[in-house]
């Protein structure tokens, strides 16, 4: 089942959703989370390093023809860059959200710190998942040419 492309294409949204249902569990039974502005500046700066992490590993895929060319024939090249896409987009969402904690009157809402949670678990594993597979696709073997 964890090796599924559809496992592959649907876990960090998952765990992203379970995790802010856990989190928001407890809050609700009183377990105190960080509303501290160090804790939602920290946010931000994970949000800007993962965004950077997922441009800087797109920008090494796309750059290597031999490499896009070897993903389209597979297949697996549409798959790919939606992960990218959605690793950078789930890294900046991340930062803004880290921004928005800087406005106390949302940061001591009960919800939101379970949010922010949510979103930086489904950060952190789209981020897992476009270094692995990313990292598959860098280690293929250069094909030799026929002739």
């Amino acid at each position: 089942m964890f090796q599924t492309l559809t496992w592959e294409r649907s876990h960090p949204y998952i765990a992203g959703v379970t995790a802010f249902a856990g989190a928001y569990g407890l809050a609700k039974y009183g377990v105190p989370f960080p509303k501290e502005t160090s804790f939602f500046s920290a946010v931000i700066t994970l949000g800007g390093i993962f965004s950077a992490f997922s441009v800087t590993i797109k920008s090494l895929i796309l750059s290597n023809q031999e490499k896009i060319k070897s993903l389209k024939e597979t297949g697996y090249h549409d798959d790919l860059m939606r992960y990218l896409r959605t690793s950078i987009d789930g890294s900046l969402i991340l930062c803004i959200a880290g921004l928005l904690g800087f406005f106390q009157p949302l940061a001591c809402a009960e919800e939101f710190t379970p949010l922010v949670i949510g979103l930086l678990v489904f950060s952190l594993l789209a981020i897992r998942r476009v270094t692995m597979a990313s990292s598959a696709v860098l280690k293929q073997p250069q094909r030799r040419k026929a002739g």
